[in-house]
């Protein structure tokens, strides 16, 4: 198993721990041997699978019934909870692979089983079904022993570093050494619940509450009221996997606001999985997780870290010397390595002294004097896969400058010496005291050596260390029941496990009052609460797991909505399927006291609805839109998880700009455990333009049970030219008939593929932008297998666009996101393909931005190509062997033109001109590609602006600059640390501004998170740490000032709101229906300041000249830190400047009377030439290092 893969995984790896389960399910009554695999021929669409939303899928399959496709990248996982005493078991699978094709040095299809541990680590792993290659259906089979430390067994199947297809159907997991086929199993029934309602309400008595805890005791009357059956739980019953069970108890009543009973993790996830329902009040569910500690109850985690610092405490690390006191490290001379923790150093500039140490008498100091390679102490020692382990350490450090950083860092080498896996626990620049960083870690599987170091990376300075410690940490660590922590990546990367209710950034703010949600039909009318305090019950929702129902929406003085104090997530697919969850995040009242009437009702109702289980989901459209005339289709899917049949009704009405279009009552019926698809269909009068919103509601029994909601759009070409005419030229947007500095908002292709999302959802989206100071709205559109869109992406795409175009925003839409420019010629064609398609289609819309690529990639992965595409551009360049031979001196190709291996070996050298070449050569292929797309679009639309973003300064020949091509406008992702970003942006504006070409500068993307699971202790780094509202605001007014100061053109903030499939807090709005942050005002009163100015392009007198060899080759950051220096100097003394590359030197503005020319020490002879020739016209030149090297990097023969 290859370790970049079980990284990828790491995401879906269990965090919680599970007991055991029984070897059968309760209630599981067949003669057949049990197979543990719940929906194993996937006959029940993807229920019971985690599968990501467009790259994989449910078809027919050619032997019949159905099974799962897998696309590229695609990875689809069930973790399954098996016990008793079996030791042995055994899987099997077919699978079919397609078009397989590795991306990498290893690539193919595979079925896989993991056995993980209590925290969902890695014990034992098995690809036990694996081709590179087409493969019809085979079975596959594996027969194992159960590991002893494994909790749960983890069924994965992908496509890892490949192209292709995969197929996988008839899955089983069995006790015993025999294989069994699907038609010879059963497989686990979910329980179907009962009848009257059972629930069980959590009661401790003297268990604290957190929040506005209710009593166990009125709930209980309350709900017996409604006519159900009730039973107290105290911790003993509610930790008990035995007792808790779906079959016992319907509903489970947690009634103590945030506090939970640790202990009860485990039978409450399993409850839930197995389909039991809960309903908490008081706060945020599961936030405060309490243990007995003797003396009562005290924080999970606060026990736990006294666990901890026990285990770490200096006597019981693992290291020899973690406090450098010791005479053998005084001693220890230069390099060496061994497996028995002690220290060895890499430079005399390592060394051990008595400078104001953290502890003890002595500390380690590191000290570069360059800017180059890296210096540090280091130490090897065996470590333990599936352990956990807490490093930690104290740095201090004084001026510490440079590209780089001095860093703290945790290393993990296999058996074979490879690296598997490293992690730098801190990052610390400049000056700074005596500072502890501890990072927490479990060794991947395979790992055999953990590799501490410290020290300074392409940095200079100075840096002291002291009291490194690394000890066993097992059994300490906190394990999160909900999404309000995790690892913070670029989202929250959680266990499916993970509890997705409320938002650890997302409280009430502002309330004025709570009524009853419009929309649902749970909770009755006429509910209408005072001020409160809270969380807002937002949800996490997955692409296509569950339904989210306010059912109490709060108000600010306004009547503006501020969230929802209660909701209900309906859980249909995913871990969780079966499962409903009632939460309320109001902290501050007891709602369920009993004494309003209609709450008391409402709660009634509410558990009444859960134990029905009966409810619509999945209500959509054929086609996002339609033209008028058309035919529509609507359907709707009734799920019944009840325990018997279910006979009634679904209403659909359509409504477009209040008037109906259609009614109409269909039929609809259900067995216990079965769902039925509800549809009809009509032609869209020709009259109607614009958004139709249509409703689903449910009826049995003659009662009003469930309703839902979407969209679709009426195309009309008269509604999608409403929108602003969007043109650039003289280094601004036109919008409309006047020069204008655009604010824009990112979306990405979620609001098209997930099930939260749709065309209903995009207008209200829009019409937010609109009020909150967005004029563009650019969204990442996905792509097909070989860039073929099909009815169903143009029928999006055309709804997306004319809704922009209703709501007076311009359109961006990104058609080849994250793409590789590194690919054939036949790529790049199917690629221009498409966007000429794009061009076609909407050139006649009025305000369109292109956006071609976004987040560049160029990686090595088709070699075949790009070894001919080398080969061809140095026969171009050089044109012999001799002078390829002469130029690349003293490096030997070692190859004839022709022949040559790609990519060359780096030397390292400064003046290695292979690897210039090599810089060279990925400018021309960027060129090239971007120069392919531009004129695919241009051949349909000669008008509209072009750019694509770029990051903010140049990587290994991604350089803006030097490869903008055809495209109008520079446009760059801005994102820093703390701190860093406000220093570095006017740098890197100005290292792409492109005024002096007419491409101007533009910000594609930046933002900063306020959620706390992004803080250092938790493990963020760079960009990703968290940032207090107050900052927030802060980097949005710089963001805004600096770009429009400094001659900018546009800003855009990524991303619009925040994501309800995931815990991805990037946005200006809270997830759920549009609730703004505070950022949001300040963006748009940013907005409506800057429509007081028409902003104009006046060419300054002054221009900085950068010499663009200095970032073609090794060492590229030289030339961009000379550049920041002079950039840094200038804007000091507040000089207007424009920025011009050396490259382009013959196309000096007429309007430049002075330029600085920064470490000009190897000028190409042409743009030398123009630069001497533009003096001798009368220009004056500043110009600092000297031309004593060439475009090579050799010494000229004069200058």
């Amino acid at each position: 198993m290859e370790l970049a893969r079980l990284t990828t995984l790491m995401a879906f790896a269990l965090l919680a721990a599970l007991p055991l389960a029984p070897a059968a399910h309760a209630g599981q009554a067949s003669d057949k041997p049990l197979s543990y695999v719940a929906n194993g021929g996937y006959e029940r669409g993807i229920a019971g699978w985690n599968a990501p939303t467009g790259i994989t899928r449910v078809v027919a399959s050619p032997r019949g019934g159905q099974c799962l496709e897998v696309d590229a990248g695609a990875t689809a996982t069930q973790d399954v909870h098996i016990g008793g005493n079996i030791r042995t078991y055994t899987v099997a699978v077919d699978m079919k692979a397609s078009g397989i094709v590795p991306q990498g040095k290893v690539g193919y299809a595979y079925v896989a089983l993991y056995q993980l541990d209590s925290r969902g680590q890695y014990l034992v792993y098995r690809d036990f079904g694996r081709t590179s290659t087409d493969q019809e259906w085979t079975r596959h089979t594996y027969t194992f022993e159960l590991h002893p430390d494994a909790r749960a067994l983890s069924l994965r199947c992908g496509i890892f570093q490949a192209k292709g297809k995969a197929w996988v159907d008839n899955w089983t997991l069995v006790a015993g050494s025999t294989p069994r086929l699907l038609t010879e199993v059963s497989e686990p029934q979910p329980f179907t619940g009962s009848t009257k309602g059972v629930v069980g309400i959590f009661s401790a008595p003297g268990f604290p509450a957190k929040g506005a805890g209710s009593r166990p005791e009125v709930i209980a009357s309350i709900l017996r009221e409604a006519g159900m059956e009730t039973h107290f739980l105290d911790i003993a019953a509610l930790s008990d996997p035995s007792h808790l069970r779906p079959s016992r108890y319907d509903i489970v009543v947690l009634p103590y606001g945030e506090s939970f009973p640790a202990e009860a993790r485990d039978s409450l996830t399993y409850y839930l999985h197995d389909g039991g329902d809960f309903i908490s009040m008081g706060g945020y569910t599961f936030l405060n997780p309490l243990l007995a500690d003797g003396k009562g109850y005290a924080r999970e985690e606060e026990v736990l870290d006294k666990r901890l610092a026990e285990a770490i405490r200096p006597e019981k690390s693992l290291l020899f010397d973690g406090g450098f006191e010791k005479p053998e490290t005084r001693a220890v001379g230069i390099g060496g390595s061994d497996l028995e923790a002690r220290w060895r150093r890499t430079s005399e500039t390592c060394q051990i002294v008595d400078e104001h140490p953290a502890e003890g008498r002595y500390c380690a100091r590191v000290t570069s004097h360059s800017p180059k390679g890296e210096v540090q102490w280091h130490l090897r020692l065996p470590g333990e896969e599936g352990r956990r382990y807490r490093i930690s350490a104290q740095i201090r450090a004084q001026d510490v400058t440079g590209e780089g950083f001095a860093y703290l860092a945790i290393y993990r080498y296999g058996r074979d010496g490879k690296l598997i896996k490293y992690n730098d626990f801190a990052h610390v620049r400049g000056t700074a005291p005596w500072k502890r960083y501890e990072f927490d870690f479990t060794p991947e599987p395979g790992t055999a050596t953990l590799f501490v170091k410290c020290g300074l990376f392409r940095a200079q300075g100075t840096i002291w260390v002291d009291d490194v410690r690394l000890g066993k940490a097992d059994g300490t660590d906190p394990r999160p029941m909900n999404t309000a922590t995790g690892h913070p990546g670029d989202g929250l990367i959680t266990d499916v496990r993970q509890i997705g209710v409320f938002d650890a950034d997302y409280r009430l703010k502002r309330v004025q009052r709570v009524e009853t949600a419009p929309g649902q039909t749970i909770f009755p009318a006429g509910i209408r609460l005072g001020t409160v305090r809270g969380w807002a019950a937002s949800a996490t929702r997955g692409y296509d797991h569950s339904r989210w129902i306010p059912l109490l929406m709060s108000y600010d003085r306004y009547g503006r909505p501020r969230g929802s104090a209660g909701s209900l997530l309906i859980n249909y697919s995913g871990f969780y399927a079966g499962s409903s969850w009632g939460y309320f995040g109001v902290e501050d009242r007891d709602l369920f006291d009993g004494k309003d009437p209609l709450l008391r009702k409402g709660l009634q109702r509410l558990a009444r609805f859960m134990v029905r289980a009966a409810y619509l989901r999945n209500l959509e459209s054929d086609f996002a839109s339609y033209a008028p005339g058309s035919p529509v289709r609507l359907k709707v899917t009734f799920e019944n998880r009840g325990p018997a049949r279910q006979d009634g009704s679904v209403l659909f009405r359509v409504l477009n700009g209040g008037k109906e279009l259609m009614r109409k009552r269909v039929p609809v019926a259900a067995g216990s455990l079965d769902h039925a698809v509800a549809e009809t269909s009509f032609t869209l009068p020709k009259a109607v333009a614009g958004l139709c919103h249509f409703t689903a509601t449910l009826s049995l029994g003659g009662e009003t049970v469930d309703s839902t909601e979407s969209g679709f759009f009426a195309i009309s070409p008269q509604v999608a030219r409403r929108g602003p005419t969007l043109r650039f030229r003289d280094n601004y947007f036109r919008y409309g008939d006047r020069a204008l500095f655009l604010f824009g908002c990112d979306n990405y292709s979620n609001v098209y593929r997930s099930t939260t999302e749709g065309p209903l959802w995009w207008a209200r989206e829009h019409a937010a932008c609109r009020d909150y100071g967005f004029e563009l709205y650019e969204n990442l559109q996905y792509n097909n297998p070989g860039h073929v869109m099909t009815e169903v992406d143009w029928r999006r795409f055309d709804g997306m666009t004319q809704s922009t175009q209703e709501h007076g925003l311009v359109f961006m839409p990104g058609l080849l996101i994250g793409h590789n420019v590194a690919v054939s010629d036949e790529r790049i064609r199917e690629e221009s393909r498409q966007c000429s398609e794009y061009a076609a289609r909407y050139k006649e819309i009025p305000g369109l931005l292109w956006y071609i690529n976004g987040d560049y990639a160029l990686r090595h992965e088709d070699m075949e190509t790009l070894r001919a595409k080398w080969n061809a551009f140095l026969k171009q360049r050089y044109g012999t062997d001799e002078k390829l031979k002469a130029a690349w001196a003293p490096e030997v190709p070692p190859a004839p033109l022709g022949a040559l291996p790609f990519p060359p070996e780096n030397p390292g050298r400064w003046d290695s001109v292979s690897q210039i070449d090599l810089y060279r050569f990925h400018v021309h292929l960027m060129t090239e590609w971007n120069r392919a797309h531009v004129a695919a679009i241009r051949a349909h639309d000669a008008e509209h602006p072009i750019t694509s973003e770029y990051y903010s300064y140049p990587r290994r020949g991604i350089d803006l600059r030097l490869t903008i091509a055809g495209q109008d406008v520079s446009n760059i992702g801005y994102f820093d640390e703390p701190v860093r970003d406000l220093d570095y942006l006017p740098l890197r504006i100005r290292l792409n501004d492109v005024r002096v070409r007419g491409k101007s500068v533009s910000l594609g993307e930046y933002g900063v998170k306020t959620h706390p699971a992004w803080s250092v202790e938790n493990g963020a780094r760079g960009y990703h740490i968290v940032r207090t509202e107050e900052e927030a605001k802060q980097l949005f007014m710089a963001v805004a000032y600096y770009t429009f100061g400094m001659g900018g053109s546009k800003v855009q903030n990524w991303c619009l709101r925040d994501s309800d499939q995931r815990v991805f807090p990037w946005g200006v709005f809270y997830p759920g229906p549009l609730i703004p942050k505070d950022v949001a005002y300040t963006h748009r009163n940013l907005s409506l300041l800057m429509r007081a100015f028409e902003p104009r392009y006046e060419p300054p007198a002054l221009t900085v000249l950068l010499n663009d060899n200095m970032r073609l080759g090794n060492q590229e950051n030289l030339g961009i830190d000379s550049a920041y220096r002079c950039f840094a100097a200038l804007l000091g003394l507040h000089a207007d400047f424009n920025v011009a590359s050396d490259w382009f030197a013959d196309s000096i503005p007429a309007s430049t009377r002075v330029i600085i020319y920064p470490s000009a020490i190897c000028p190409g002879d042409e743009s030398y030439t123009a630069l001497l020739r533009w003096v001798r016209n009368g220009g004056t030149l500043l110009m600092t290092g000297g031309p004593i090297y060439d475009a090579d990097r050799k010494p000229r023969q004069s200058a």
